[in-house]
């Protein structure tokens, strides 16, 4: 494959990641009025390092390795915002 291919396999699999991610948030959200609070009050930055750096990785998936530094990823950014949410009375 061409870089050319490459890169649009990339953007459409991160287009699809990111509506996956969106669709859960909200389907969550309204499951669980709780967890849509939460969610509003977390700050941007920690939102972004989710949009902007969890998901591109795991949208790299044809990379080596980078599978396991998503997973790590994930897991960083989910601990930093359970640490803002129990900072900040919601846990």
């Amino acid at each position: 494959m061409s870089l050319a291919d490459e890169l649009l396999l990339f953007a459409g699999i991160y287009a699809f990641a990111l509506m996956v991610t969106v669709y859960l948030h909200k389907r969550e959200g309204r499951e669980s009025p709780e967890k849509a609070r939460r969610y509003a009050a977390l700050p941007w930055p920690y939102k972004a390092l989710c949009y902007c750096g969890v998901v591109p990785l795991f949208s790299a998936i044809r990379l080596p390795g980078s599978f396991i530094f998503a997973i790590v990823a994930f897991l960083c950014v989910e601990g930093l915002c359970v640490r803002w949410y129990r900072k900040n009375g919601f846990f």
